[in-house]
Protein backbone atom coordinates (compact mmCIF):
# COMPACT_ATOMS: atom_id res chain seq x y z
CA UNK A 1 0.00 0.00 0.00
CA UNK A 2 2.60 2.59 0.94
CA UNK A 3 4.94 1.71 -1.93
CA UNK A 4 1.57 2.12 -4.44
CA UNK A 5 1.08 5.67 -2.97
CA UNK A 6 4.89 6.40 -2.96
CA UNK A 7 4.56 5.43 -6.57
CA UNK A 8 1.67 7.43 -7.42
CA UNK A 9 3.04 10.46 -5.80
CA UNK A 10 6.63 10.04 -8.04
CA UNK A 11 4.64 10.12 -11.26
CA UNK A 12 2.68 13.59 -9.95
CA UNK A 13 5.67 14.80 -9.61
CA UNK A 14 5.83 15.13 -5.88
CA UNK A 15 8.80 13.18 -4.67
CA UNK A 16 8.77 15.15 -0.82
CA UNK A 17 5.36 13.63 -0.16
CA UNK A 18 6.35 10.30 -1.72
CA UNK A 19 9.34 10.03 1.32
CA UNK A 20 7.08 9.15 3.83
CA UNK A 21 4.87 6.53 2.84
CA UNK A 22 8.65 5.06 0.99
CA UNK A 23 10.14 4.74 4.05
CA UNK A 24 7.32 3.64 5.95
CA UNK A 25 7.38 0.38 3.28
CA UNK A 26 10.70 -0.23 3.21
CA UNK A 27 10.61 -0.48 7.38
CA UNK A 28 7.78 -3.29 6.83
CA UNK A 29 9.65 -4.90 4.28
CA UNK A 30 12.33 -4.88 6.47
CA UNK A 31 10.53 -6.85 9.13
CA UNK A 32 7.96 -9.16 7.27
CA UNK A 33 8.26 -12.03 5.36
CA UNK A 34 6.90 -10.40 1.46
CA UNK A 35 7.78 -10.34 -1.93
CA UNK A 36 11.46 -9.31 -2.56
CA UNK A 37 10.26 -8.06 -5.81
CA UNK A 38 7.90 -5.93 -4.06
CA UNK A 39 10.75 -4.99 -1.12
CA UNK A 40 13.60 -4.24 -4.48
CA UNK A 41 10.55 -1.61 -5.69
CA UNK A 42 10.21 -0.06 -2.33
CA UNK A 43 14.01 0.09 -2.31
CA UNK A 44 14.25 1.65 -5.44
CA UNK A 45 11.44 4.02 -5.35
CA UNK A 46 12.41 5.34 -2.29
CA UNK A 47 16.06 5.70 -3.95
CA UNK A 48 14.61 8.03 -6.68
CA UNK A 49 12.49 9.95 -3.97
CA UNK A 50 15.48 11.01 -1.83
CA UNK A 51 17.96 11.76 -4.76
CA UNK A 52 15.15 13.99 -6.31
CA UNK A 53 14.38 15.68 -3.01
CA UNK A 54 18.12 16.04 -2.39
CA UNK A 55 18.06 13.87 0.51
CA UNK A 56 20.60 11.42 1.76
CA UNK A 57 22.65 10.81 -1.18
CA UNK A 58 24.66 7.95 0.20
CA UNK A 59 21.45 5.95 1.22
CA UNK A 60 19.72 6.72 -2.39
CA UNK A 61 23.05 4.77 -4.12
CA UNK A 62 22.98 2.11 -1.53
CA UNK A 63 19.47 1.67 -1.56
CA UNK A 64 19.17 -0.10 -5.57
CA UNK A 65 22.09 -1.71 -5.40
CA UNK A 66 19.90 -3.67 -2.46
CA UNK A 67 17.20 -3.43 -4.18
CA UNK A 68 18.58 -5.31 -7.43
CA UNK A 69 20.12 -8.32 -4.55
CA UNK A 70 15.91 -8.81 -3.77
CA UNK A 71 15.04 -8.84 -8.01
CA UNK A 72 17.58 -11.01 -8.40
CA UNK A 73 16.07 -12.88 -5.39
CA UNK A 74 12.55 -12.82 -6.63
CA UNK A 75 13.03 -14.38 -10.50
CA UNK A 76 12.82 -13.17 -14.05
CA UNK A 77 9.33 -11.58 -13.24
CA UNK A 78 11.55 -8.70 -12.12
CA UNK A 79 14.33 -8.01 -15.13
CA UNK A 80 12.63 -4.84 -16.07
CA UNK A 81 13.09 -3.52 -12.76
CA UNK A 82 16.15 -4.33 -11.99
CA UNK A 83 17.50 -3.21 -15.47
CA UNK A 84 15.98 0.18 -14.55
CA UNK A 85 17.54 -0.19 -10.95
CA UNK A 86 21.23 -0.66 -13.05
CA UNK A 87 20.68 2.06 -15.41
CA UNK A 88 19.69 4.84 -12.57
CA UNK A 89 22.23 3.70 -10.39
CA UNK A 90 25.09 3.56 -13.23
CA UNK A 91 23.88 7.36 -14.48
CA UNK A 92 23.97 8.60 -10.02
CA UNK A 93 27.36 6.94 -9.71
CA UNK A 94 28.72 8.26 -13.17
CA UNK A 95 27.74 12.44 -11.47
Amino acid sequence: METSLGLTYMAMGRPREALAPLRHAVEIHETAEVDRGDKGNARFTLARALWQTGGDRERALDLPARALEDYAASGVLRTKQAAQAEAWLAEKRAR
